[in-house]
């Protein structure tokens, strides 16, 4: 607000000068156009004794996190999608049971918690092969290790900001990003799980088979679109941290931002009576044409639903702030400022989400802001709740593919209403990891 009309400022975040972008057009030359200048996220100094981080590929620099991405890729084409679906499906239909007693019960419920859980369960089938009931109050093993590593503590937040700021000194310091007792369980988990699918044979198309045949060079490359997606990859299998660690990105792929997303748009539609109601006729007039069934098809025909998930994301986008580096001399186009290697850039998503020169009355929930001629209208890079270019989100499938077939599930049966507990204001965490509420999202659970 500080600089009305200019396509980027400075600004120090304690000691550290950085960039922050204002211009979409600018955004889409660093994450799109010239992304070989802007590889890497963020400065990001390995402590050695941290045996998932390391191998984040979502943190690597330079050339591994390419490498490794291709190498994952066949876990998320939609073949791939195709075949977990039916695995999330079972979740789907133990939501409706929790769902269904809540009714009986009248009572209301927390979302955040209700979402966290479905999203485990699918989690827990689809990436490990293990079949659990959340929903049902038992208190899963991976509950613990989400919660664990995703509730937002003010020690954790303070850790992880004077990690990304002073990243030297932290490695001095022995900071570790990722708390030894939910690392320690994580792994654990995952080596038993994959011991005992190697010594029996087990073979269930999940995520942790691919990482499995990944492990032993194995060609998991199933058609077309796999063999376009794995090539050009090391000829190398990965360590039981190598696995862990990727396992870990499917749990925070899965688990915060799209239980968070669907807690944010029941939310809003309690709220929005009329939005929820047109949700609900396209839900119904969809399943007619797929036999009343929702199918892996029929929820690629929910386009309204598109729309609201877009508005949802608009308005709580799981990353408030897209960091990236410099990696090669850059001269910004229309400028004469030229970036040298090393500067950070910050690339504001919440705050271009919620300009009102994009998106007027900006704390309105209006899905129609996406309706397709809307988007024909708009710059692609005004909306980048998934990041954007070579180094989005790699479970974009997944967690779309997750979230709606959660909010059909609701929509189709249930309907939201705002309770005397429902947090209106909604107030969110500040500077959290993911965007998150600062308080339980209580609604009112109505059977149709």
């Amino acid at each position: 607000k500080e600089f009305p009309g200019e396509r980027y400022c400075g600004v120090i975040e304690l000691n550290k000068p950085v960039l922050l972008i204002r211009d979409p057009e600018l955004v889409k030359h660093i994450l799109i156009k010239d992304f070989n200048h802007f590889v890497d996220r963020m400065p990001f100094e390995h402590n050695p004794k941290e045996s998932i981080s390391q191998h984040l590929f979502l943190l690597s620099e330079d050339d591994g996190w390419r490498d490794m991405r291709h190498k994952l890729s066949p876990a998320f084409t939609s073949g791939k999608m195709k075949q977990m679906f039916l695995l999330m499906m079972k979740c789907s239909k133990q939501l409706e049971e929790y769902f269904n007693k809540i009714t009986e019960k009248q009572d209301s419920v927390d979302l955040k918690r209700v979402f966290a859980n479905f999203t485990i369960d699918i989690i827990a089938s689809c990436a490990f092969g293990v079949e659990i009931n959340s929903l049902s109050g038992s208190n899963t093993e991976f509950y613990k290790i989400a919660v664990a590593i995703f509730k937002p503590t003010t020690w954790l937040l303070m850790k992880h900001r004077m990690m990304t700021i002073f990243p030297s000194l932290s490695k001095l310091m022995n900071l570790e990003r990722i708390a030894q007792k939910p690392k320690k369980m994580l792994h654990d988990l995952v080596s038993k799980t994959v011991e005992y699918r190697e010594k029996n044979n087990v073979c269930r198309n999940d995520f942790l088979d691919i990482l499995i045949g990944i492990k032993h060079n194995r060609n998991i490359l199933g058609g077309p679109e796999e063999e376009n997606r794995g090539k050009n990859t090391k000829n190398e299998g990965l360590t039981m941290d190598q696995i862990t660690a990727q396992a870990f990105i499917f749990f925070a792929a899965g688990f915060e931002t799209a239980s968070s997303t669907m807690t944010f748009c029941l939310y809003e539609l309690a709220q929005h009576p009329e939005i929820q109601e047109r949700l609900h006729l396209e839900l119904e007039t969809v399943l007619e044409k797929h036999g009343g069934e929702v199918s892996y098809q029929a929820l690629q025909d929910l386009k309204y639903m598109d729309q609201v998930v877009d508005e949802t994301l608009r308005m709580y986008a799981s990353l408030a702030v897209l960091h990236r580096k410099c990696t090669k001399p850059y001269k910004i186009p229309g400028s004469d400022l030229v970036l040298q290697p090393g500067q950070n850039i910050r690339i504001p998503a919440y705050a271009l989400h919620h300009d009102p020169q994009y998106y007027p009355d900006p704390n309105k929930f209006d899905p129609e802001r996406f309706a397709p001629e809307k988007v024909k209208e708009r710059h692609p890079c005004l909306h980048l709740p998934f990041g954007e270019g070579p180094r989005n989100c790699i479970g974009l499938r997944f967690g779309w593919m997750q979230t709606k077939l959660g909010l059909a599930t609701f929509i189709l049966k249930f309907r939201a209403e705002v309770a005397p507990e429902t947090p209106i204001p909604m107030k969110l965490i500040p500077r959290a990891f993911v965007t998150q509420s600062d308080r339980p999202v209580i609604i009112k659970v109505i059977r149709r």
